[in-house]
């Protein structure tokens, strides 16, 4: 859903999931249409997109989105582009630290490699909370916290969700479709594709660590054509390795604050989408 549309400026590949669009009505820029459906995404996917499982556009349905027609489009690229610059910005940053990510991962596998470790299945290292599930339908939800949505709401995505109250004080959450989401919760609600669990004898904290750095593994272990999933009895035969000494506390601290700046640059870009949205909306109405 965040990404069925996407603004870029620089070369890029395209794979077969995907198209280029561009304006050929002269009454409308190519900058304002694309802007005006990137900040539309979430609307354009719920109503355009279709699939029981995997969502794909229907071309049909999307050749019929209505864009509203502005007169003061100079305008409007003018009082948007710092903006847009700035959202470009972040994505930029979000690419530099995911690759920051990928080599504190590789040299954690290292490290564990040539120390003394041993084997064990998941199934003997965790157990399994009962949490009562809601799906994002029947929710009150927003995309940015604030007091009144202040709780998480775990699904099979990455998304950021809050909702108003919520059904399980702690856990580790983990998603179990498409790839193993980890989250550390703290006073939460989830969906019915996320399993909460605690370590039979480790804290939260490690048992993150450990699933967090085996996650391209486990992910290996989510099954199916269309739309992947795991079961509870793949997911508990799966063996990992356990070092004997490892420093969670520093591993933990520098997965964090990397996924910190990461909720960080995504907050910053929503509500850049959300100021460029209600300028819209003015220009709209006044026309």
């Amino acid at each position: 859903e965040q990404s069925c549309i996407k603004i870029i400026q620089e070369k890029f590949l395209l794979d077969n999931d995907a198209f280029i669009i561009k304006s050929k009505n002269k009454e409308i820029s190519t900058y304002y249409l694309s802007i005006y459906l990137w900040i539309n995404r979430n609307e354009i996917f719920n109503n355009y997109y279709t699939g029981l499982i995997q969502k794909h556009p229907n071309f049909e349905a999307f050749n019929e989105i209505q864009i509203p027609i502005i007169e003061e489009q100079e305008e409007f690229m003018e009082n948007t582009k710092d903006l847009i610059i700035e959202i470009k910005d972040i994505n930029k940053n979000c690419r530099i630290e995911e690759n920051k990510l990928k080599l504190l991962i590789k040299n954690i596998h290292f490290d564990i490699k040539c120390s003394n470790h041993k084997i064990a299945k998941i199934g003997d290292i965790i157990e399994f909370i009962t949490v009562k599930k809601t799906n994002k339908t029947d929710l009150e939800s927003s995309k940015l916290k604030s007091k009144e949505y202040k709780y998480r709401y775990y699904c099979a995505s990455e998304e950021k969700i809050y909702v108003k109250d919520y059904d399980c004080e702690s856990g580790l959450t983990i998603s179990t479709g498409i790839y193993p989401y980890l989250n550390i919760g703290r006073k939460f609600k989830i969906s019915n594709d996320v399993w909460v669990m605690k370590g039979k004898n480790m804290a939260l904290k490690e048992l993150y660590i450990l699933f967090y750095i085996n996650a391209d593994k486990i992910s290996q272990y989510y099954a199916g054509t269309i739309h992947k999933h795991i079961n509870k009895e793949s997911f508990c035969n799966i063996e990992i390795m356990i070092p004997d000494i490892l420093n969670y506390e520093t591993i933990y601290r520098d997965i964090t604050f990397i996924h910190k700046l990461f909720d960080h640059y995504k907050e910053v870009e929503e509500k850049n989408r959300l100021m460029i949205k209600k300028y819209i909306n003015n220009l709209i109405s006044n026309n």
